[in-house]
């Protein structure tokens, strides 16, 4: 479901407590030191769980891109804000999603319940 003026209402507590509109970063490595509006930006991320069997993550928006993960019914994930689907493609908004090994993945909108932000 998509709730757009929630989603505004989060991003623009997200600018306004750290003075920038930026895509989070997913990790800092420990041997770097991040500046606090760094980890601010960095600690607000959307989390969902999916809703289906053998859902695919993508390297990109849309179902003509590689397969690079599977996912089932009731695991967590996280992505960037906006929480929800930024690019429309073959008949479905398109939400970014982090991968573990510190990439993105995209997921069709329809295969992720909100659950809210950190």
């Amino acid at each position: 479901m998509r709730t757009p003026s929630k989603i505004w209402t989060m991003v623009a507590a997200v600018s306004a407590v750290s003075g920038v509109m930026a895509t989070p970063s997913y990790a800092t490595p420990s041997s770097e030191t991040a500046s606090p509006q760094t980890m601010q930006v960095a600690a607000a991320r959307c989390q969902y769980s999916i809703v289906g069997t053998n859902v695919r993550v993508r390297s990109g928006p849309g179902t003509n891109y590689d397969i690079v993960r599977i996912k089932q019914n009731g695991e967590r994930v996280t992505g960037p804000i906006p929480c929800t689907g930024t690019v429309y493609a073959d008949g479905y908004y398109w939400v970014k999603l982090y991968l573990g090994s510190g990439g993105y993945g995209w997921t069709a909108e329809p295969y992720l319940h909100y659950i809210g932000y950190s």
